[in-house]
């Protein structure tokens, strides 16, 4: 398969990037950079190589994620192995990252934060990258995002200050937090079925499903936040558009204060936060 015969596969496939990613594939099976692609300046391809292409191009016709294929996604200017049993991380969330650099960069001690539905692990990492003297709690139902999440810690140096635990939420958690984390499932299962293959069939249901309206894990995750945080601390989760005023109803209903959103580049409240007096 050549390059321009992928590239008319992908297209076929509805692949709206299909040169770019076709250059990205040919690069991954032949072990060299897209520029050199681009250049053709990369020895001929193997046997095997050539096998390995024509492999990920078809993965890719059925639309299985880029970021799969390549099994890792950039995030907040670090890079995350990723695979199908986690979340891939989006630009979006590192909305939360800001947030808690935010409130705990001038923190007086140490700061006890939480990432709940921890997936990659993508968020704790980024926000201890960047806070030196904090440590964690990291959570996940899934013990199979928990090993991926821990080999991201490892390789970003910072695996020695995040405890790992296998549970729903806070279950079990008798620790006090400055700041709660989370990207929960927020997705209603009736607008799932509307998603891009890419996400419905590939991506964890465990970690887009958030029921009937979207809020079934939301509800019990504001209230658990809320009896795990110090007073003053804060609590920041992902959202879906247009649920900004129910989620900000729930934060004040458990009662946090400082009920605020923040947005994407979108102009989608995507992130809504609250402080617990």
């Amino acid at each position: 398969m050549t390059l321009e015969q992928a590239i008319s596969v992908l297209e076929k496939a509805g692949i709206e990037s299909a040169r770019f990613e076709a250059q990205l594939l040919l690069g991954l099976a032949a072990a060299v950079s897209r520029t050199q692609i681009i250049a053709q300046t990369y020895p001929p391809l193997t046997p095997g190589q050539t096998h390995r292409f024509i492999q990920l191009v078809l993965e890719r016709r059925n639309r299985v994620p880029l970021a799969y294929l390549r099994g890792t996604q950039e995030f907040y200017g670090l890079t995350f192995a990723v695979g199908e049993e986690v979340l891939i991380p989006r630009p979006e969330t590192e909305l939360l990252v800001d947030f808690a650099r935010e409130k705990l960069n001038a923190h007086k001690t140490p700061p006890l934060l939480a990432d709940v539905g921890t997936g990659s692990g993508c968020i704790v990492i980024s926000v201890l990258k960047h806070l030196p003297t904090a440590t964690a709690v990291a959570t996940d139902l899934s013990a199979n995002a928990l090993t991926l999440a821990r080999r991201n810690a490892q390789a970003n140096e910072v695996a020695h200050r995040i405890d790992w635990v296998r549970t729903n939420l806070l279950e079990g958690i008798t620790s006090k937090f400055d700041a709660i984390l989370s990207n929960p499932p927020y997705i209603s299962t009736q607008e799932v079925a509307t998603l891009q293959p890419e996400v419905k069939d590939n991506e964890p249901l465990l970690a887009l499903d958030g029921g009937e309206d979207g809020l079934a894990v939301v509800r019990p995750l504001i209230e658990s936040a809320f009896h795990a945080l110090k007073r003053g601390g804060y609590f920041a989760m992902e959202g879906a558009k247009e649920q900004a005023p129910d989620i900000m109803m729930l934060f004040k209903q458990a009662g946090f204060q400082e009920v605020g959103t923040k947005n994407d580049l979108a102009g989608i409240e995507r992130v809504i936060f609250g402080r617990k007096p």
